[in-house]
C-alpha cells in the first residue's frame, strides 16, 4: 500500500511499519520494465530489521524454483515459496505459513474472497479514471468489502 508523505520520510516510515510487524511477506517474482527494485530494497530491510532486533519472521516468495537464487545470490540458503505465478498457489503458500490450530480457512474459500476482491478492485479502478488503487481510501474501501464478504458467508 502506498504510505503517504506526513514530513517524517516515506523510508523511515517504511523501516518503522516494517519494525512494529513480526512478519513480512516479500514477493520477488515481479518482472518488466522499467525494472523495479522496491520488493528487494524492503528484503533487505527487513533482513537488517531481524539481525539487529531478532524478533521479525521473513517470508520470501517467487514464481519459479531457484530463479531468486540466480538473481539475488546473496540470499542462497534461504529458499523462498514457489507460487508458479499463481493466485491459488499463493494463497496456498501464505496459509500454510500463518497456520493456527484455531482459525483455519480453507484456500477454496479465501480463494474466492479473493476473486471477488479483485474484480471490485477493478471497478473501483474504473470509477477512478485508471488512477492508482494504493491510497488510503481505496484501501478502506477494499478492507470493507473483504469484511462484507466474510459476514455474507458466515450468514
Amino acid at each position: 500500500m502506498h504510505i503517504p508523505e506526513h514530513g517524517e520520510g516515506r523510508l523511515d516510515r517504511l523501516i518503522g511499519l516494517i519494525q512494529q510487524c513480526k512478519f513480512s511477506v516479500h514477493d520477488l517474482s515481479r518482472t518488466g520494465t522499467p525494472v523495479r527494485f522496491n520488493m528487494p530494497f524492503e528484503l533487505g530491510l527487513a533482513y537488517s530489521i531481524k539481525e539487529l532486533k531478532g524478533n521479525h519472521e521473513i517470508i520470501m516468495l517467487d514464481k519459479k524454483a531457484y530463479r531468486l537464487q540466480k538473481n539475488l545470490s546473496d540470499v542462497n540458503g534461504r529458499d523462498p515459496l514457489i507460487h508458479n505465478d499463481s493466485a491459488r498457489r499463493m494463497i496456498e503458500c501464505i496459509l500454510g505459513v500463518f497456520y493456527s490450530r484455531s482459525v483455519n480457512p480453507e484456500p477454496a474459500f479465501v480463494y474466492y474472497l479473493w476473486k471477488k476482491l479483485w474484480e471490485y478492485a477493478k471497478e473501483l479502478k474504473n470509477e477512478k479514471a485508471n488512477r492508482s488503487l494504493y491510497d488510503r481510501l481505496s484501501f478502506e474501501k477494499i478492507v470493507s468489502a473483504a469484511n462484507i464478504l466474510i459476514q455474507l458467508e458466515k450468514n
